[in-house]
């Protein structure tokens, strides 16, 4: 689906996944502040097939009102990944309707739905399988967030040190087999299977893969601002490097992983 609907399905991936963290962040069960973040699209998987997901960085806390306010249990521990799933899960599949009632989405034939029905039974299979909501450790320190950062903000969907060979009409790629142990393996390709799947990873034009909200969105800078200032002012050491690194650390905190299953993408 996602291969007729690239924009549509992506922008619902945004935001039904970012939603999910406002709403976690707001409840005073788990934080109770407005909480800013970033998301990095990515569309691929070990083998090169799609798989959209994106990477969300978190901070270790929110902004209430005037102050901020740090994660609960000692810093190590944000949202309930089960309980993201199932709330990403459901704003997901209600956008999903939403597009499908409005006539927004293109149905390959391959899918096989040609009624409303057929759409239900297709949601009720996608419904009944395990999503994912997967949470890092807290990042330790100001060079693990820039490292980070700067990994998988412009990866492509395949390094060349992954090809191991081409021949004639077939190419050999490599992988991680995350179902067995990370074990390393090769994947034997058709030419024309190795650029159907590599073409797949372009983007539409002009589209947004890095994305910022709440606190740390665009129209939020003044906001920030008073934050940073905030945390400076919490501080207890008098260089300010230091200090900064402390703000960076605070609110740079978590890596959070969305990715829907099931969609026949």
């Amino acid at each position: 689906m996602c291969r007729y609907n690239e924009s549509l399905l992506y922008d619902l991936l945004f935001d039904s996944s970012a939603e999910t963290l406002k709403q976690f962040g707001r409840d005073s069960k788990w934080l109770g502040a407005e909480i800013g973040f970033y998301g990095i699209l990515h569309t691929w998987g070990q083998t090169n097939w799609i798989h959209p997901h994106i990477h969300y960085v978190v901070p270790g806390g929110g902004w209430d009102g005037d102050k901020w306010k740090d994660i609960k249990y000692g810093g190590k521990f944000l949202f309930p990944v089960r309980a993201l799933s199932i709330v990403f899960r459901g704003k997901f599949i209600e956008g999903l309707k939403k597009l499908y009632y409005k006539s927004k989405l293109t149905i390959p034939k391959s899918m096989n739905i040609a009624t409303n029905k057929d759409f239900e039974s297709f949601i009720d299979v996608v419904v009944a399988r395990n999503w994912i909501a997967y949470s890092n450790a807290p990042f330790k320190t100001p060079e693990a967030v820039v490292k980070y950062i700067g990994y998988y903000t412009h990866r492509v969907a395949l390094s060349n040190n992954r090809i191991k060979s081409i021949d004639n009409n077939q190419v050999i790629i490599s992988y991680k087999d995350y179902k067995d142990n990370k074990k390393e393996k090769e994947l034997k390709l058709t030419g024309e299977d190795f650029i159907d799947r590599f073409l797949f990873h372009i983007l539409p034009p002009n589209y947004h893969k890095i994305r910022y909200y709440g606190i740390l969105a665009n129209g939020n800078k003044e906001k920030l601002k008073k934050i940073v200032t905030a945390l400076i002012e919490s501080g207890k050491d008098s260089n300010l490097y230091n200090l900064l690194m402390v703000v960076i650390i605070r609110m740079l905190a978590f890596l959070i992983l969305f990715a829907p299953t099931g969609l026949n993408c």
